[in-house]
This record gives C-alpha cells, structure tokens and sequence, in this order.
C-alpha cells in the first residue's frame, strides 16, 4: 500500500507540473461543479483481531499458538464532492475536490489452530465512518471523456461498528476457555477506552474515467496513518486500509 501511495504521489506531481507548463488557458469559468459516488469498499486492518483476542484472560498464550490470517472484507461507500475548479484548459483541468461520504470499513481474521485443538475461528468486525477528503485532481482529455488522478488528505469520524465471532471444530471449547464468546456478535465500542478511536486520519487516492455526459467510473484507495485501537497497553499497531471501486456522476 506504501509503494501504491508514492506511485500515485508522483504521477500526480508530475501531471500538475505538465499542466502548468503545457496548458493553454482557454475560457476559464470558476464555477464549481457537483458530483455523486457510490461503490463498493474493500477494507483490512491488520491487528485489530488480536487486541481483540489479547484483551481477554489468557489471549496472549492462545495466540503463540494459532495461526492468524488477516483478510479483506466487502463492504461501501456512498457520498458527495464539490469540483472547485483552480485551472482550466483546452487538454483539462485542475480542482481541488472536497467531499463527504459514507465509508464502510474494518477487516477480518480467520485464526486456525492444528493437531488435538484442531478448528478453526473468523473474527470479523465492520466500522462505519463518515469520512472528509480534500483532494487535488487533474483530468485530461481522452477520446470522448476525460481520465481523473489525484490525492490528498482525509479525515474519518467512526459512528459506528459490530463485531463478529463464529467457531468450528475444538476452536469453540479453546475460545471459551479464556472468556470469548466463541459464536457471537456484538457492537464495538467507540472513543476512548473503547475497541476503535473516534478519529481516524490517511490519505486518499483517485483514479477514473468520466464520459462527457458526467458518467464515471472511480478506483481509490485510503491509507491510514493513525493507529485507531483504543486500548490501551496495546503494543500493536491498528491502521485502516482500503481499495475502493464504483461509479460517480457529475452535474
């Protein structure tokens, strides 16, 4: 996710400084434009589950003995931008394009232990955020449309959340034995001592193609820079991680 990041950071410093050399003003109309987005979310957060398991009494040595997969889960989005155009030309435009939006995220953990505890557990937990980006872009014309890049900053403010745990096999008895529900769901608890902090701080990038009529087609990705777990004493780093897909329209 860091490679992806930097790669995106440079070819958006490389298409700005083009559009300022190259760019020829023509007609420029700093009128703001609008858009809507919808799509789907393809969060991880990777150490979530074991401060999780950690927490209860005995965690610690029940994890030195399992075996842990991190994996993604599906979820959406659903928001608004404003298109706040600062250049405008004959081969496109640069804006800056704040938004808000409705983010699902969160991750999950499959946790497999072998030989005569053998079984299997899936911890899962879904955070709903509404999440603020500030993100510069630059479009260039193509064929009947135009490709959109960018990135910048986000802000994300977590409402919301459940997690959930299912068993098979001698994982249920091991589960029980150190206080976790081994099939269950309940809500995650939000803010300071709590499972998840309130705030959580990244970067965005966007990447699409948007057809003449205001049609797109948007991939994106958040890279979270703030470790959300709220426990404290935990020496394991919770960061938010997604990939993104979906459509948007221009009005």
């Amino acid at each position: 996710m860091k490679k992806t990041f930097l790669l995106g950071l440079c070819i958006l410093t490389y298409s700005s400084l083009f559009a300022q050399e190259k760019f020829v003003t023509v007609d420029y109309n700093p009128s703001a434009t609008y858009g809507i987005k919808a799509g789907f979310t393809f969060p991880r957060t990777p150490g979530l589950n074991r401060n999780l398991i950690a927490s209860n009494s005995g965690g610690q040595a029940f994890l030195s003995s399992a075996s842990i997969d991190d994996q993604s889960i599906t979820s959406f989005y659903v928001g608004g931008v404003v298109n706040i155009p600062i250049s405008k030309s004959s081969s496109g435009d640069i804006y800056i394009q704040p938004g808000l939006s409705f983010v699902g995220k969160g991750g999950q953990s499959v946790v497999t232990m072998a030989g005569a505890n053998s079984g299997s557990a899936t911890f899962k937990e879904t955070i709903s955020y509404l999440q603020l980006p500030i993100n510069l872009l630059v479009s260039l014309k193509a064929g009947t449309g135009k490709f959109l890049m960018g990135a910048g900053p986000y802000v994300g403010f977590a409402f919301g959340g459940e997690k959930q745990i299912s068993s098979n096999g001698a994982m249920t008895q091991q589960l029980d034995a150190i206080g976790i529900n081994s099939n269950s769901t309940s809500n995650l608890q939000i803010g300071s001592g709590g499972d998840i902090k309130t705030i959580d701080f990244g970067f965005d990038l966007q990447a699409g193609y948007q057809l003449k009529n205001g049609l797109g087609i948007n991939i994106g990705a958040n890279i979270g820079l703030t470790n959300v777990d709220s426990k404290t004493g935990s020496n394991v780093t919770v960061t938010n991680q997604l990939v993104s897909v979906g459509l948007g329209y221009s009005f």
